[in-house]
């Protein structure tokens, strides 16, 4: 079964919200088992299910291992790059960017891995060597900076991939609080398994 792109469509681009509800447990969070501590990489994100609402989509937290798994939402940490992966169809979120670039790469057996990069310290933390050097293809990227001042300062970037088992659509926002305000870019890539940027 497709995503509902026409109906996240309408969300976003009528002020709708996105919702990450989180257990008091951290069952569904994955620190992941390899990284590169040299090069400030490494997988944390939350495995989820997500629902697509008539006026919201919510991220609900579950344990690793939950068969209903259809989301990863990847954390930020301040002069880091976290990654979260999925097996399409689903979502890849990630919110708090504020001069942070997101990245979405293709893996080698038909997963996508999303990339929040931080530049707290002013300095990009590039995950695309790391991926690279593994066989992975950069599909799509959105950078923050300078994105996210005058009528827009106080709210926060946040990138919202559908992966449709033939099609990819990717959304950049502003929100305030969970509550849309800004849709910065929509993009289409069709066929994402032979993409690449």
């Amino acid at each position: 079964m497709a995503l509902p792109i026409a109906t996240i469509d309408n969300i976003l681009n009528s002020g709708g919200d996105i919702k990450f509800l989180r257990t008091t447990t951290s069952a569904g969070k994955s620190f992941g088992e390899k990284g590169d501590v040299a090069k400030r990489f490494w997988p944390s994100y939350w495995n989820c299910t997500a629902t697509v609402n008539p006026t919201d989509i919510t991220l609900r937290e579950t344990a690793e291992g939950d068969p209903n798994i259809n989301a990863v939402n990847v954390e930020y940490e301040a002069d880091w790059a976290h990654s979260g992966s999925l097996n399409p169809p689903g979502y890849v979120y990630t919110d708090s960017m504020s001069g942070c670039c997101f990245y979405l790469f293709r893996g080698l057996m038909r997963d996508v891995h999303g990339v929040h990069a931080s530049r707290q310290s002013g300095t990009l933390i590039d995950p695309t060597m790391y991926f690279t050097q593994r066989g992975a293809k950069l599909v799509y990227k959105w950078d923050s900076q300078g994105l996210l001042t005058g009528a827009m300062q106080g709210s926060f970037g946040a990138v919202l991939c559908c992966v449709d088992q033939a099609d990819l659509t990717a959304y950049a926002v502003a929100l305030k609080g969970q509550k849309v305000v800004k849709v910065f870019e929509r993009k289409v890539i069709a066929n994402w398994m032979r993409a690449e940027l």
